[in-house]
This record gives structure tokens, sequence and C-alpha cells, in this order.
């Protein structure tokens, strides 16, 4: 009887290696793309929820102004510098006037400069907040966003020394996009569906 020496592997066996390791391969790629699509659009609808810039409507063309979105309320304060601001939820009242008895004081939330536009903690302090209602009148009612009111209102304060970018953009912010002097410049809107 004739001896043969086998080693290797026979072609087919090759084959069928290198067939599924091309399939894992592939598979692999699919599943890493679809997750870095998965990411990068996420992170798309996340800028546009809090910069909102151009929105097309066939011919109409709107343009809306970047905003701060508070989260816990449902709504967006829309103003030129709202990219540059954020917020701490707060139970103080601001700007405390007369005994409202048209509506009840529900909450508040505190408007701070980023600390990339300053690191000085005084400087990003605003001195404004954002005060929540709850209206106690038919007429109010009508005038309500999703059911509350809200009104700015405090007290702000110079910034400091040493820091006039800052305090001029502090400045702007407050007086002209916030103040009451021109109740146009910002917008409150829901962002509830």
């Amino acid at each position: 009887m004739k001896q043969t020496n086998k080693k290797g592997f026979a072609p087919i066996m090759t084959l069928v290696i290198i067939l599924a390791v091309g399939l894992v391969a592939a598979l692999g790629y699919i599943f890493y793309q679809n997750t870095n699509n998965t990411s990068s659009s996420n992170n798309t609808s996340n800028n546009t929820q809090t910069n909102n810039t151009n929105t097309t409507n066939n011919s109409t063309s709107t343009i809306s102004k970047p905003s701060l979105e508070i989260k816990e309320w449902g709504i967006k304060i829309e103003f030129e510098d709202a990219a540059k601001v954020t917020y701490k939820t707060s139970n103080s009242q601001f700007g405390v006037g007369e005994p409202e008895t048209s509506k009840k004081f529900i909450d508040s939330v505190k408007l701070y400069l980023l600390s990339s536009v300053t690191e000085d903690l005084g400087c990003q302090d605003l001195g404004i907040g954002l005060n929540r209602y709850s209206p106690l009148t038919q007429e109010l009612r009508n005038s309500s966003i999703d059911g509350y009111l809200y009104e700015l209102g405090g007290g702000p304060g110079p910034c400091g020394p040493g820091s006039s970018a800052v305090e001029t953009l502090r400045t702007k912010i407050i007086t002209e996009e916030l103040g009451n002097t021109n109740p146009n410049q910002y917008k409150i809107v829901s962002t509830k569906q």
C-alpha cells in the first residue's frame, strides 16, 4: 500500500476560512458605520435645538435667533447672545416688587455667562433670572405659554475691574437683549410638541 503525506489545508478549507473572516470583517464594518452615524446625527440634533440659525420653508425664509433652552420647563428664550449664556434652577424670585394677586410664583432660573466666556465667577453671574408663575386670572391664562407665565427680573451689578470686554457683553445681554427697554429683542417659546 502506498503511503501519502497529507500536510496543510485542502483548498476548499482555505476558501471557507477566508469567507468566514471576510464576513466577520464586513459585519464589523457595518456595525461601526451605524454607530458613528447615530452619534453624528444625535450631535447634529442637539446643536440644532440649542443654536437655531436659518429655517427655510418653501420660498419663505425665516431667520430665528440662537436660543437658551430651559429643558426642565419645556421652553427656550431666543436672543442674540444665547449661545454664551447658561442657567441654574433656583427657588428665589428675581425682581420682587409688590405682592401679586393675579399670579403665583413657582420657581426660577438664574442666568450666567458660560465659563468659556469668562472664568471670573463674579462676571459669570448676570444678576438676572427668569421667574415662572402660575396665572390666577383668566386674562393671564389666555396669554400663558403651556399654562405658565414668564418674567425676567433682577438687579445686575458691575462685573469688576479689568474685564471691559466681558462687562460690555454683560451690559449688552442685560440691557439690550433681555432688558425691558425693548421686549422685542427676546422671545420665549414652548419646545413642547
